[in-house]
């Protein structure tokens, strides 16, 4: 049995709020009055704007947090779904979002980009504190083109890709970055993106299961639980169509392999996602999902930028056989979790399944990185070998 976090016999009804779909709305609709689309197209954030419309599923990122499995790494998500462990990390989120990885600008460089307080002083009275929802107020009401551009800018990243609630506030110096836009993209904002998901999936799920039988003793309230996540978690979504197979088929649209992956689902009108059904799918163990995400040839480059010099986040896969396999999604999948395993990515739980885990425990010693040893082929040439296989078919599904 799979050592989660939270046993199967607590799992509980809920779901997961993520306010940034209302905020992207506003965003969106805005650019739209004021002829902004085509601009917002051509930046680093165009995949948000020329992606199809995803069906954010509430009921899937609650059967995500009940299904964690012990992690001792910040940077990643442990689940257990099917007969298989997997993983959502940098990797995962890179591959998926394509959004900047990168190291970002030193304290001294950073400080040489922030002397303009025009738009503090001009929308928000030259507050010392901008709350979410004034930031909000101010792009609706904005007249000015070039300044909803900016307001708009900081908006996406404060309430799309962080999904902060409106009471709190912004971080104030993004508002005197995007006054030079070019530098502001520079920023790392799937870095900061990416970290805020991974704070906030590390929730204790027994506190949210307590908070929940509490509620539900009081005749009249909510008969599921309801929490918040944070940064982008439509990512988990689309991370779900790119490595659950059956998840993929029912609920998502495939248009065919592009970068970043965001690009290539959208969800099927005709099958919204059914909570219903997601438990006992997530249960079966002939369910076939991708321990972790494999970079195409194309994706090689982004995906090693995102180690920034640690260990591969997809170490050496080995020899490659030419097998026949029932399907090529299948074959991807065998070799993912050989690779899972041959660098000990994933660590058994206690023997007791019924034992709570702390979510982040602390180990007594680091994690050894894991490189490919010298007599393995490199990464671009195994990788090289395995699109070799995936040949066989036009798409993974």
């Amino acid at each position: 049995m799979p050592k989660y976090l939270l046993p199967l016999t607590d799992h509980f009804p809920g779901r997961v709020t993520y306010r940034g779909n209302g905020y992207f709305k506003t965003i969106k609709d805005k650019f739209e009055e004021l002829g902004l689309i085509e601009r917002v197209k051509e930046s680093p954030f165009k995949q948000f704007f020329m992606a199809e419309k995803l069906d954010f599923s509430a009921s899937l990122m609650h059967q995500l947090m009940l299904r964690k499995i012990q992690c001792f790494k910040e940077d990643e998500l442990h689940l257990h779904l099917g007969s298989r462990p997997c993983r959502f990390g940098r990797g995962e989120f890179g591959l998926v979002m394509g959004l900047n990885f990168s190291s970002g600008p030193s304290e001294t460089d950073l400080k040489k980009h922030l002397t303009s307080d025009r738009l503090i002083k001009e929308f928000f009275n030259d507050e010392e504190t901008v709350k979410l929802m004034h930031l909000e107020a101010a792009l609706k009401n904005c007249t000015v083109v070039e300044d909803a551009y900016k307001l708009g800018l900081c908006f996406f990243v404060e309430g799309v890709l962080l999904a902060r609630e409106g009471k709190l506030n912004v971080w104030i110096d993004s508002l005197k970055m995007v006054e030079d836009t070019e530098y502001f993209f520079t920023y790392p904002w799937g870095k900061v993106s990416f970290n805020k998901l991974m704070d906030s999936c590390k929730k204790d799920m027994h506190h949210q299961k307590r908070n929940y039988e509490k509620k539900k003793e009081v005749k009249g309230k909510q008969k599921e639980a309801k929490y918040s996540l944070y940064g982008y978690v439509p990512a988990l979504q689309y991370w779900a169509y790119e490595a659950i197979q059956q998840f993929a088929r029912e609920y998502g649209i495939n248009h065919g392999n592009q970068f970043p992956r965001m690009l290539s689902w959208s969800s099927n009108k005709e099958r919204p996602i059914s909570k219903a059904d997601l438990a006992p799918m997530f249960k079966k163990t002939s369910l076939i999902v991708l321990s972790m995400l494999k970079p195409r040839p194309s994706e090689i480059d982004y995906y090693s930028a995102l180690t920034e010099g640690d260990a591969p986040l997809y170490p050496g896969l080995g020899q490659e056989e030419e097998v026949e396999t029932p399907t090529n999604f299948e074959k991807v999948a065998e070799i993912a979790a050989e690779v899972a395993k041959a660098a000990n990515i994933f660590v058994d739980g206690p023997d007791d399944e019924d034992t709570p885990v702390p979510i982040d425990p602390t180990p007594s010693a680091p994690a050894p990185s894991v490189h490919p040893s010298p007599d393995q082929p490199d990464l671009r040439e195994v990788l090289e070998r395995l699109e070799r296989v995936e040949s066989r078919q036009d798409t993974i599904l």
